[in-house]
Formats: C-alpha cells, sequence, structure tokens
C-alpha cells in the first residue's frame, strides 16, 4: 500500500514550539511524532509514501531522507499555498496506483491496528473511509455497518487525520484549488452516490493540533496508554522503577527520580536536583545543582539555572537563569516566559501566536501585545469617528440614491463572526436586488472563487447603484459604525458567516483570534480577484505578524487598489 501524509499549513496552534522545529519533528518522550507515525505505517504494510511539504517545513526533508531507516520510500512534493487534506492528494496523483491509498496528518499519534482500518474498507467496497473516535460520530446519519447517508451540520464530522481511499475518488477532486475532505469532499462523493464510512477506531489515536494535544501524548506514552512500538523504553536502559536514560547520562548520585521520567542522550543532571514524573528531559541538556523538576517537558539543549523551579511547563532551547521559577508556562528561547500549560489553547490565542514567546528586547509579549492592541484600537476609534462625522452627508446621499434605484432597505445587515466566533450584524449599503440571498444557491455553478466563499464577477443581483458601489467601495461605508462599536477594526480578516469559514478548520480558527476588519490583506493583494488558498494564505500571514506598520501598509494599499478599481467586483 502506498500514503500520503500531509503536513499542516499555518503552525500558529502550536507555536511556539515551531520556533524550534516543525510538528513532525516534536519530540515525543524523546523521538519525533513521525518517527512513531512511519514505523505503524511500516507495521501496516505500508511501503512508500509521498510528503507533502511546504518551504517552512524543509527540515523535515532533511531528518527524514530517502526512508531507508524506516523501510519506507519517501517522496517530497513541495507546496507553498494550503491544499486542504483533499488538494494534497490530486498533488501526489502521479505516485498513487490502482490500489486503495492510505492520508495521514503528520501529527497523527496512533497506538491500533491500521490493518482493521484498511481490511474494514475493503470488505464495505468504501470509496472514502474516515477514522474517528466514538465521540465524533455523533450528529450524522450513518447505516448499520458505518455507511454515511447524511450529515445534519458539516461540522458535525471531524476525522482524527487517518483515511483509507480508492482512486476513484480522483475522478471528483479539482485539479486546482483548496480541498477539504470532511467539508467538501465528503458530501460531494455522498450526493453523487459514492459510499463514504466511518471507521470507530478501538485504540489510541491523537491528531496534534493544540499544544495542550503535545503534552496531553507525551503524558499518555508515559503513563503506559500506549503500547508496542511506543514503548518509552526503546534503547534506553531503565535505571529505576520508570526511569530510563539514553547514552551517556551523567546523573549525580544524590538525584532524586520519580519515574515516570525519560532522560536523553548526553544529559548531565547535577547534584541535589529532584525530577518528579511524568517528565521528559531531551538530549544534551544541563540541570544545574538544586534544580527542581516536576509533571514538564525540558526539550533539547536547555540549560536550568541553579536552584530553579520548572514545573507542569515546557522548556525549549533555553537557559533559565539562576532561581528563576517556571510554573505552568511555556518559556522558549530566552529569558521570559508565556502561557499556562494547562490552558494552552487559550494562553496562545490570547497571545496570537505572534513570532513565538520570546523578544530578545526584554519586553514581555503580553505587554508588547497590551500596547499593540492599544494603539490599533485608538486609531479605530480615531478614524472611524472622523469618517461617520464628516462623511455623514455622503451617507444620506447614498442611503437616498439606493431607496430610488431599487425596491428594499438601504441597508444590508448580517450577521458575520467576529473574534472568538461571537456574532455581530455587519452594516453594509444593499448593493444587490431585494431577496437577493435566496437566488445564490442557483448561481453556484458560477462562482469564480474554488472554495466555500460566494463570489461573481458579473453578479445578475447587483442593482445599478450597486455596481457603482461596489467598484467605489462605497457600500464598505457604514461598517466604520462597527469599528466604532468594537465589532470590528479598520485592519483584519474580511469578516465571513460561519457557513463561509466550513472549510479548513485551522483557517477558520487562526482569523477568529482577530478582530475582523474593512480591509486587509487580501484586498491589498488584489482584492477579490485571487483564489481560496491565497485568502488563507493572506490571513494566517497577517495573524502571525500583525504590527501597527503593518496596519497602516495595508490601509494605505488598500486605498491605493480602490483608487485604481484593482480586483473589484
Amino acid at each position: 500500500m502506498k500514503g500520503i501524509i500531509y503536513t499542516e499549513w499555518g503552525g500558529i496552534n502550536l507555536a511556539p514550539l515551531t520556533k524550534i522545529c516543525s510538528e513532525p519533528l516534536f519530540p515525543l518522550g524523546g523521538r519525533p511524532v513521525i518517527d512513531y507515525l512511519l514505523k505503524r505505517l511500516k507495521l501496516a504494510g505500508v511501503d512508500e509514501v509521498v510528503i507533502i511539504l511546504h518551504e517552512r517545513i524543509g527540515d523535515l526533508a532533511s531528518y527524514l531522507g530517502d526512508g531507508k531507516r524506516f523501510n519506507i520510500r519517501i517522496n517530497y512534493i513541495c507546496q507553498n499555498f494550503p491544499l486542504g487534506r483533499g488538494g494534497v492528494i490530486r498533488a501526489a496523483a502521479e505516485y498513487l496506483d490502482d490500489k486503495p491509498f492510505l492520508l495521514a496528518d503528520s501529527n497523527a499519534v496512533i497506538d491500533f491496528d491500521l490493518l482493521s482500518l484498511i481490511g474494514f474498507h475493503k470488505e464495505r467496497g468504501s470509496s472514502l473511509t474516515i477514522g474517528v473516535n466514538q465521540e465524533m460520530a455523533s450528529g450524522i446519519d450513518l447505516s448499520a455497518d458505518g455507511r454515511i447517508n447524511l450529515i445534519s451540520r458539516l461540522t458535525d464530522l471531524r476525522g482524527c487525520g487517518i483515511y483509507i481511499l480508492d482512486p476513484s475518488i480522483l475522478h471528483f477532486i479539482k485539479r486546482s484549488g483548496y480541498l477539504d475532505i470532511e467539508d467538501q469532499l465528503t458530501p460531494l462523493l455522498i450526493s453523487n452516490g459514492v459510499p463514504v464510512y466511518l471507521f470507530k477506531i478501538a485504540g489510541y489515536i491523537k491528531d496534534i493540533e493544540l499544544l495542550d494535544d503535545y503534552i496531553t501524548a507525551n503524558w499518555d506514552l508515559l503513563e503506559g496508554k500506549l503500547n508496542g512500538i511506543y514503548s518509552p523504553m526503546g534503547n534506553r536502559r531503565e535505571i529505576m522503577d520508570r526511569v530510563w536514560v539514553g547514552k551517556d547520562v551523567t546523573i549525580s548520585p544524590d538525584v532524586r527520580l520519580t519515574g515516570p521520567v525519560i532522560i536523553g542522550d548526553n544529559t548531565v543532571i547535577d547534584s541535589n536536583c529532584e525530577i518528579i514524573g511524568p517528565a521528559v528531559i531531551g538530549e544534551d541538556c544541563h540541570l544545574k545543582d538544586g534544580v527542581f523538576v516536576e509533571k514538564s517537558i525540558i526539550l533539547t539543549g536547555s540549560h536550568i539555572g541553579r536552584k530553579s523551579e520548572v514545573g507542569s511547563s515546557v522548556v525549549g532551547k533555553n537557559y533559565l537563569r539562576e532561581r528563576s521559577m517556571v510554573y505552568k508556562k511555556i518559556a522558549i528561547k530566552g529569558h521570559l516566559t508565556l502561557g499556562e500549560s494547562n490552558l494552552i489553547q487559550q494562553s496562545i490565542r490570547d497571545a496570537n501566536g505572534v513570532n513565538g514567546v520570546i523578544d530578545e528586547s526584554g519586553i514581555p509579549l503580553e505587554m508588547k501585545r497590551f500596547i499593540y492592541l492599544t494603539i490599533k484600537r485608538a486609531l479605530d476609534i480615531i478614524a472611524s469617528t472622523f469618517v461617520i462625522l464628516f462623511g455623514l452627508p455622503i451617507f444620506l446621499m447614498i442611503a437616498l440614491a439606493v431607496k430610488i434605484d431599487s425596491k428594499g432597505p438601504a441597508f444590508f445587515l448580517q450577521k458575520r463572526c467576529a473574534r472568538g466566533g461571537k456574532r455581530f450584524t455587519m452594516i453594509k449599503f444593499r448593493s444587490m436586488i431585494f431577496g437577493a440571498a435566496d437566488m445564490q444557491e442557483g448561481l453556484r455553478p458560477k462562482n469564480d472563487l474554488d472554495g466555500p466563499v460566494f463570489k461573481i464577477e458579473d453578479d445578475p443581483r447587483l442593482t445599478r447603484i450597486g455596481r457603482f458601489l461596489r467598484r467605489t467601495s462605497l457600500d464598505e461605508l457604514p461598517q466604520f459604525f462597527n469599528v466604532l462599536i468594537g465589532d470590528m477594526s479598520l485592519v483584519g480578516p474580511r469578516p465571513l458567516v460561519m457557513e463561509e469559514m466550513r472549510c479548513s478548520p485551522e483557517w477558520r480558527e487562526i482569523r477568529l483570534r482577530v478582530k475582523p476588519g474593512i480591509t486587509g490583506l487580501w484586498q491589498m493583494s488584489s482584492r477579490s480577484s485571487i483564489s481560496f488558498h491565497d485568502w488563507i494564505r493572506h490571513d494566517i500571514h497577517y495573524v502571525k505578524n500583525q504590527s501597527i506598520l503593518l496596519d497602516i501598509k495595508i490601509i494605505f494599499k488598500t486605498i491605493w487598489a480602490v483608487i485604481k478599481f484593482i480586483g473589484v467586483y
């Protein structure tokens, strides 16, 4: 059997560890996650894989090479834009044959019999089999044998990162554009009568999407919840009950160790230290006199200063100064820390994952983030107040023109998603005929974008005044009221309805971490005339690199695009 390994595009959910290495190389019990996946695939009879890379994770190819040491042939395809799990199938098509193949997320940690999944797929005559946890199958209409009859809500179906597919599905995959398996390909297959099945996994599987997932997977490994090739011992020797050490490890005789603990090669632990598991100490680490470590992960190359305390934390390639106190934190590359490990998802969202967690200037990221948001909000208030006060006569003239031109209200109101998924009412001048939303489904074949967002260059629903408003972007002026209220900002990802964000859950979660904006990177980059995967790429780039200078640059470039009528619909 052949396989495709899909690497996530974005890297914010797992920040700040992505500042050290790419997600598939995160050490799980001292070995990279990708090692476990490849070994499990080999046991299931997979002898050749295609790994879809993007330039951000080129270190993965350097580490794996041609796959000889795993007895699996590894091919690589580099894509510098997001494809989605379905899109990577199209990219790897030339490597596939006429037999079923396996698709796996590179972050998938699995400890169940893959042969049972493969056998289930063949016995059912399935074209697509999606591996799920028991709780992930709620809200889906299934036959007794596991075939999907109907998905009541698209968000109900979330796989675990393991799929078996038949080559016949390539017929339903477009030659270009973004394609998600659960939210796009599955409904398409079902609507065409193609058999799609769910396989409820009896065993361990975790798709590491958040830092909390990563920490939990380490603890599960150490606590013995994973078996087989996941033995934490590996080539290490057990020096006492559930304490494993690698090669050339130096431990002072008076060090107190309470397992489960893994200690990597070439690590030195000085006198009077105490380590309480579950804990992982990576390779080439140095814990100096009197260090206390409890329920933590110390990554390769970290040095912990004398009498420091590390509890429920992740420390990566760091040098903690003498008597440092790190509790429920993530400390990466410096002397500062961020984020509570038991609330990692929320803390990283609050920090926005911007440029990791450490600033070499010594300014805590929380402070930098606060200063940025304060200045940004001040600019929003000043600019929106100015536009509303001095533009009020224009507002009234446009509203009157819309009313005279066509039947219906002057304003278009629609519920959109703000930060965190909170709904708000977005205001625009109405540019389409009354009842245009009811006509959208019939026009969907003419959609110019390849994703879920609906846009037509020559939309027949536009009114005469509406075409002028769209061309000049004057229909967006009422959104300055949304900015003044605080639901939106001048700059940010465009506010969308949840239905338009059903594809790419990672993109959805990332863009919902910040306020939506009147303008953003995608408008600045030819506005409406870009593909869906470019839209994803621009949104992710903005969230990762927010700054006042970037906001100002976007505002001025958007003004220029409006003046030049670039990419308008």
